[in-house]
Parts: C-alpha cells; structure tokens; sequence
C-alpha cells in the first residue's frame, strides 16, 4: 500500500508541477504586460507578485491533495462528490466572458407621488444589447488588502409594459466610473467565497422621453462559491434609484424612483471568443 501510495504521489507531483508552471508563466506574463501598458499601476503590480508565492505553495499543495485523496479514495471503491474536501478553491486565473439571463420578481416605480408594482420582469445581462462581458484576471489590491477581480462591459437591459407605457431600461458606464468586482473573502489568497458587485447608470425610456439614473446603481451577490456565478444567485440593490431627464444637471429634482429590489440570474453561459 505505501509503494502504491508513493507511485501515485510522484506521478501528481510531475504532472502538477506541469501544468502548474505553465498556468502562472502566462499570469506572470500577463502582469508584465499589463504594467508595461498602463493598465495596472506599480502599486497593484507590486503587491501582486509580493503575493504570487503563496498563490503557488496554496495551489501545488490544493492539487496534490485533492488528486491524491481523489485517487485512494476510487481504489478503494469509495465514491467522493468534487465538494468533499474543505481545501478551498482558487478563483479563476483565466479571463473569461459570459452572458445571462435575468428575472426580477418585482419592481416599484414611483411616478408623481403614484406606486406601480411590476411583476415577473425578465431581462438580460449582456444579452440583446451587447457582446458578453469580461472578466479579467485577479489583481491583489494594496489598499482593501483583497484579490479582486474586474468585470468590464455590463450592460444589462430590461423591456416591461407598465401604466405609463413600456419602459426600456438599459444600463451603460460613464468614462472612469467603475464597472464590476468580484472580491475574495480572504486577506491573503485568491480563493472562494467571494462578493460580485456590478455598478451601473441606467437609461430608462417611457414612451418619446428618455431618463438616467442620477448615480450608479450597486447590484452585489455575497458569498458565491464560483465564477461565473451559479443560475439562482441573487443580486441586491439596496438603494432607491433617481431618474432625471437624460442631459439634465444632476442636481434636477427627480422625475420618477424606482425602489430597491432584486435580480436572479434565471441562466448564465460563457461566451467563446
């Protein structure tokens, strides 16, 4: 059994240590790049590969683990579920991008002093009015002490009837406002759970009149245990939201509110560039 044991451990080990070093050459690579192009600062760059060493010690040592125990255990005729070990799991070091589907169980739009509840909205992220979003590869960030990934191009859109006509809600990005995060919980690794934070400005048009939000709107799921997030996930604005007429100053008394609610994501799918 401990020949058995030892032949399976050195046979992981090569093969991690492959593909190990591969993975972060690439991120490595990509760090330097992103440096030399201004897109990350000295700072970020710095205090990510401070960090870089213990992403890979945590890493080698999750793969052993889990390859070795995944190996005995099927040996031994015992089944094990991919959720059996408590190691926790690293968040993505590939960019990826997607789209969704998504399903509001509720809204209220307060027009004139006036309430309309609306039901059952569907909607999507990235679906009828764009491409798929990106999410790019994790930085660690030296002044909230956490690895973050940024999520660039979200644009989410919604079409509902309601009293006043039907309403077209898009969303779009003014130029240096941020996008979407997601943050690890933990202060040392890239790992899971992690909170998703999408900000956004909203563009609502009710019949010839058209509207935007005074103040991007923050939409956050906490807790999620993998990117992109799971079908069910629930995204929370906890603020009301100030519609003005779009070109106004931003000081314009509102137009019409739309109280704080919640978004599902009914279906997600990754896009393939």
């Amino acid at each position: 059994m401990l020949v058995k044991v030892f032949a399976i451990w050195t046979f992981f080990t090569f093969s991690v240590n492959v593909v190990f070093s591969q993975d972060f050459d690439k991120y490595e690579a990509w760090l330097d790049k992103s440096l030399k192009e201004g897109k990350i600062s000295k700072e970020v760059y710095d205090a990510t590969m401070s960090k870089l060493p213990q992403v890979k010690t945590f890493s080698k040592f999750r793969k052993k683990s889990r390859s070795l125990l995944f190996s005995l255990a099927k040996e031994d005729g015992v089944s094990l579920k991919s959720n059996t070990t408590a190691i926790p799991k690293l968040m993505p070091f590939e960019p990826s991008s997607m789209n969704a589907v998504l399903q509001k169980p509720y809204t209220t739009i307060v027009f004139n002093g006036k309430e309309f509840d609306i039901r059952n909205l569907k909607g999507g992220h990235n679906g009828s009015v764009a491409g798929a979003c990106v999410t790019q590869r994790p930085i660690f960030n030296p002044i909230t002490k956490k690895w973050e990934i940024n999520v660039l191009n979200n644009l989410i859109n919604f079409d509902f009837p309601t009293p006043l006509g039907l309403v077209k809600v898009t969303s779009f990005n003014e130029p240096g406002e941020p996008e979407g995060k997601v943050v690890s919980h933990s202060d040392e690794l890239p790992v899971y759970p992690v909170d998703s934070t999408f900000s956004v400005r909203l563009r609502a048009e009710i019949g010839e009149n058209i509207y935007v939000s005074r103040k991007p709107i923050n939409l956050t799921s906490k807790n999620l245990t993998s990117w992109p997030p799971k079908k069910g996930s629930v995204y929370i604005n906890v603020d009301t939201v100030e519609f003005i007429p779009e070109g106004a100053d931003k000081e314009t008394p509102s137009t019409f509110t739309i109280k704080p609610d919640l978004t599902i994501i009914e279906d997600v799918s990754t896009v393939k560039e």
